[in-house]
């Protein structure tokens, strides 16, 4: 099966049935630190339904290290929020060939695969490692793509400062944190963790400061989000991104897949 299939079918299996969720209220944000609240505002998640499902697409550019080339790349996800769930499909170029990417996080278990041509393996990660490492990427896609989804139980929330909060979000058997940085206007600017693992050659994984910038944000119908952000490795020699992105399409409890 190809990734791009088994990404519909998983995404529509989960869409068969759906109903739209009752709207997000001001009562909803009254645990949320201040700054959790006022980003909820300024991103218009106030007053729409809560969040089901998020689909976004990308384009942007990626590399596997530092000095390694950069791979143009275009990609399309889908997360589900209750599961949670999330499907990322990703077509980059590497020397002129195609390479397929293929995230997978579905019951508390994830996977990435990688095939060049569409038909030869390069990776087959999973296991322990990879749903820590996951989940940290879906509370990510959460504070970054659904805003209001940040009312969700499984979140603990510690008020740092007037733009600063700490949060740990807990999907058994992992409890991830991270700090979420905010500016005078109460959009989200930066997410860091100390809490990712990043792939290794060798098949490991090893844990490492992961950070993701955002900047430029825009309007996707009646939402507001950052339009730019990249995801940063911080290692001994120095941080630096890995990856590049700007956010073509948002879409919130959509019903249909491009």
């Amino acid at each position: 099966m190809s990734f791009r299939a088994e990404y519909r079918r998983e995404a529509l299996e989960r869409l068969e049935g759906f109903q739209p969720p009752r709207s997000l209220t001001d009562a909803d944000l009254a645990h949320l630190p201040r700054a959790v609240q006022r980003y909820l505002r300024v991103t218009g998640a106030v007053g729409r339904p809560r969040v089901h499902h998020v689909r976004a697409r990308w384009k942007g550019r990626i590399r596997s290290g530092a000095s390694s080339p950069w791979m143009p790349f275009t990609a399309e996800q889908i997360n589900f929020v209750a599961e949670p769930a999330r499907f990322f499909f990703m077509r980059a170029r590497r020397g002129g060939m195609p390479v397929g990417v293929y995230h997978a996080y579905r019951s508390g278990a994830a996977t990435m695969r990688v095939r060049l041509l569409s038909l030869f393996p390069l990776v087959h990660a999973s296991g322990p490692e990879m749903r820590r490492a996951e989940t940290v990427t879906v509370f990510n896609d959460m504070c970054v793509l659904a805003p209001g989804a940040l009312i969700d139980p499984r979140i603990r929330w510690e008020e740092r400062d007037d733009r600063t909060v700490r949060a740990r979000f807990t999907v058994e058997p992992n409890t991830i944190g991270a700090d979420l940085h905010f500016d005078e206007r109460g959009d989200l600017v930066d997410f860091v963790s100390d809490d990712r693992l990043a792939s290794l050659d060798n098949g490991e994984f090893e844990r490492r400061r992961w950070s993701t910038p955002l900047s430029d944000y825009g309007t996707y119908g009646p939402l507001r989000a950052a339009s730019r952000g990249e995801a940063r490795w911080h290692v001994a020699e120095g941080d630096y991104a890995y990856i590049e992105l700007e956010l073509l399409e948002l879409e919130v409890n959509g019903l249909l897949l491009a």
